[in-house]
């Protein structure tokens, strides 16, 4: 396992992989069936991608792609081939 996985849970549509990222927790979940994998959208995820917050992420991308939109609650990363080792 990796030393950056904080927690691993299971379901059965979903296996959740919580990770550290400089010091900031990112959760993404892969679908059992599919293999989509999924990052959750979260104030943690957006201050690890360089935003303030969530609400400062959502209005620099409106703002920056001249829209009014609302972020999903999960956001789609990679199919399985791309991130599957990294999860495990």
């Amino acid at each position: 396992m990796s030393e950056d996985l904080l927690k691993h849970e299971d379901d059965s549509i979903w296996n959740y992989h919580y990770r550290d990222y400089q010091g900031h927790e990112i959760i993404f979940r892969q679908n059992v069936i599919t293999g989509l994998i999924q990052m959750k959208v979260t104030d943690e995820m957006a201050v690890a991608n360089g935003y303030a917050s969530l609400k400062d992420m959502n209005e620099t991308i409106n703002r920056d792609m001249g829209t009014i939109a609302i972020l999903p609650e999960w956001m789609n990363v990679s199919d399985a081939v791309d991130l599957y080792s990294h999860l495990n």
